[in-house]
């Protein structure tokens, strides 16, 4: 666990695993040098499975993380920000996969997201389940959280993070390791990812889109030999953009079609269930076209409509991928409006 200046939240994250089910860890921290009451906090927690290090200077959180998996002596190693909530048998869950399956390389697991006070925001998709569904919509999205990974430490070398992506190191080792390592998640929402004002991600978020718009360029052009522009990267990320933007010659949709058709070429046997699942994620990429473009008629009625008809073509020649995307979508917008406390625990699921 990096910190630098989390004193609101540190805490509550560090008795998140101690409390953990699996209680047999060395919990590394790691404080970047925190100008805040971060140090001192974290000197007041007394678990002898606690190995507590300082920074003398702040080297950012890559280094940190490389530091800290230096430091490690686990077998598995479990990542965690200085702001999550990891519930009870998150570990124990992830070890319990792990011992399942002896190519598994990387393993995460579904959130929900919280804010500054606790309180539960509109629900995130859950991580593909399949290795294969997951190493696709790596292409659009970086689909694995990173505070709920854990990794089998023989499969990798240090340095485990890049220098040259400091603001999407994740996502840069993920396609890094796209073709030889073994990716998994668990379906649940294992953690609590708190979303506020001070986290990274939303301090930088468009230097991250560029940053991302970037590593997808140069990956599709080595591992497939196909030519996707920064600008029709950039509209997987942004739907509207090639409405607004009128640059790209490619929509959203092809863009992701050729995408499949080229991922599809490239991989090793693929099962029925991964193409299924593969499918069904771009229904569901077809039905966020369908809501961006009917957002942006206005702007420029040609183009929204192409979209529209485009999406609705291919929704409609996909009938049993349309259906899961449609069920799924509706399962998201029900609890981003139903209370937390209203929830069941199938719900939560």
């Amino acid at each position: 666990m990096p910190c630098f200046n989390g004193q609101d939240f540190v805490v509550e994250s560090i008795r998140s695993i101690l409390n953990q089910s699996y209680q047999e860890i060395e919990l590394i921290v790691i404080d970047d040098a925190s100008t805040d009451e971060t140090y001192r906090l974290l000197c007041s927690e007394s678990d002898p499975r606690i190995n507590l290090f300082r920074n003398s200077s702040n080297l950012g959180v890559v280094e940190t993380r490389n530091l800290g998996f230096a430091k490690a002596k686990g077998e598995f190693i479990a990542c965690m920000d200085q702001d999550d909530i990891a519930g009870e048998n998150r570990l124990e869950r992830q070890v319990a996969r792990f011992r399942m399956d002896s190519d598994l390389a990387v393993l995460g697991t579904g959130v929900e997201y919280i804010d500054a006070k606790g309180k539960c925001l509109r629900p995130p998709r859950l991580p593909p389940s399949t290795d294969a569904g997951i190493r696709w919509r790596l292409l659009s999205s970086n689909c694995i959280h990173h505070p709920t990974v854990m990794f089998r430490r023989s499969f990798f070398e240090l340095p485990i993070y890049s220098h040259n992506f400091p603001d999407v190191e994740d996502w840069e080792l993920w396609l890094r390791i796209w073709g030889s390592r073994k990716f998994g998640s668990i379906p649940d929402r294992l953690l609590k990812h708190r979303r506020h004002s001070g986290s990274i991600s939303s301090q930088r978020h468009v230097i991250q889109r560029e940053a991302m718009t970037q590593l997808l360029v140069g990956f599709v052009n080595r591992q497939f030999g196909f030519q996707i522009s920064r600008d029709e990267a950039l509209t997987l990320y942004d739907l509207t953009y090639w409405v607004i933007s009128k640059r790209s010659s490619r929509s959203p949709l092809q863009v992701m079609l050729d995408l499949r058709a080229a991922f599809l070429a490239a991989s090793r046997a693929t099962s029925r269930s991964e193409i299924r699942e593969i499918d069904a994620d771009l229904a569901f990429f077809a039905l966020r076209v369908l809501a961006a473009a009917s957002s942006t008629v206005r702007d420029e009625s040609r183009r929204s409509l192409f979209m529209i008809l485009e999406a609705l073509k291919f929704l409609f020649s996909n009938p049993t991928a349309s259906g899961w995307a449609l069920f799924h979508s509706t399962g998201l917008v029900y609890r981003s409006l139903i209370p937390s406390s209203r929830l069941s625990e199938k719900d939560r699921r």
